[in-house]
């Protein structure tokens, strides 16, 4: 007597050991890729160099997942037309391992999803930007009356100037200047011509000038103040007035001034500027981070999702298996075919009907 063993007419795509070894390899693969664009996401550093090669990867896995699963439905559905023993039963098992584990990632999705853009929002609030704002008008506002007091006073020691018989400027600038605590004290003429200076470093021989574009200014009838770099002194306010005249035959006079910045001050104000700038930097980020975290985390749950149907797909036909071959050697015995033997495959619930049925067969 020939002895059959039953096949399977069967043939499960997730059931060989070969597509389960590459299921299991794709899954290490993409779950270390997503575990690496996830800390590439937190170093800044790492950000730009692994970005876009690992999101590529990453889309390729799942679409490579997209396939195994679209190859099991297509085929599943062929064997449920053509019904073939177990496969409607696949069906059931497929749906429903597929709906309990998907439901609980999907729910998790949910609110990561929402409380991604609530914590992503907390870091832009509209209080915190208002406070900036404040300080950052408040930082300007101090500095203005500093620099209107610093005018006025420019103004007031021009007049005295102006007053000044010629030979006497160069003291009476000395005097103004120390009395002042600026740190220089320029008269120059329209040319450029200097008619006295002083200034608190006794090593700067040559006295800082205004720039062409401040004097035009000055010569226009305005005055000057600004905050500009000086060499060799950092930080400065810089004042440009003209000096009245009031004697015949004397020309237009400019009282250049510079006064010191004190430490604490241009610490603070650049401080509250630079924070300002980088939380201005954040919120013209806040839609690419969003953006970005929201990426990562769908692909998350693609990943997830779709690797939960594969193992589905997998689990049932395994289960399904010993029934399958139950019912193909159930319709050999009815056929007349007694020399057909079952597999008898181990370790599989249903394992124990099998046995019995192939000692029956047999």
């Amino acid at each position: 007597m020939d002895n059959r063993r039953v096949k399977s007419r069967l043939p499960g795509l997730g059931g060989g050991r070969l597509i389960l070894l590459t299921g299991v390899l794709l899954f290490a693969c993409m779950l270390t890729s997503l575990v690496i664009l996830s800390k590439a996401l937190q170093n800044p550093a790492q950000f730009d160099e692994f970005y876009t090669g690992l999101l590529i990867f990453n889309t390729l896995g799942l679409l490579a997942l997209v396939i195994l699963i679209g190859l099991n439905i297509r085929s599943l559905i062929n064997q449920a037309r053509e019904r073939i023993a177990g496969a409607r039963l696949t069906v059931r098992m497929v749906t429903m391992f597929a709906i309990l584990s998907v439901t609980p990632v999907l729910i998790l999705y949910y609110f990561s999803l929402d409380f991604l853009y609530r914590g992503i929002d907390s870091w832009f609030d509209l209080r915190v930007e208002q406070a900036l704002d404040d300080s950052l008008e408040l930082s300007r506002l101090g500095l203005e009356e500093r620099m209107k007091e610093l005018l006025r006073q420019s103004e007031e020691m021009a007049e005295e100037i102006a007053r000044t018989p010629d030979a006497s400027i160069p003291l009476e600038v000395d005097r103004l200047r120390t009395r002042s605590g600026a740190d220089e004290l320029t008269v120059i003429t329209r040319q450029g011509i200097i008619i006295g200076s002083s200034s608190a470093n006794p090593d700067n021989l040559v006295p800082e000038s205004p720039d062409d574009s401040v004097l035009f200014q000055v010569l226009q009838g305005n005055s000057y103040i600004g905050m500009d770099t000086i060499r060799n002194a950092g930080l400065s306010f810089r004042v440009v007035v003209n000096l009245p005249s009031y004697a015949f035959g004397v020309g237009p006079r400019i009282l250049h001034a510079l006064y010191p910045v004190t430490e604490r001050v241009n610490e603070l104000a650049q401080s509250v500027q630079s924070a300002f700038t980088q939380y201005e930097e954040l919120s013209y980020l806040r839609e690419q981070l969003k953006l970005s975290f929201v990426l990562i985390l769908t692909m998350v749950f693609l990943f997830s999702m779709f690797s939960a149907v594969w193992a589905a797909f997998y689990s049932a036909r395994k289960l399904v298996a010993p029934i399958r071959d139950l019912a193909e050697g159930t319709k050999s015995v009815a056929e007349g075919d007694y020399h057909t033997r079952l597999r008898v495959p181990g370790g599989r619930p249903g394992t124990v009907v099998v046995r019995c049925a192939g000692a029956g067969c047999g």
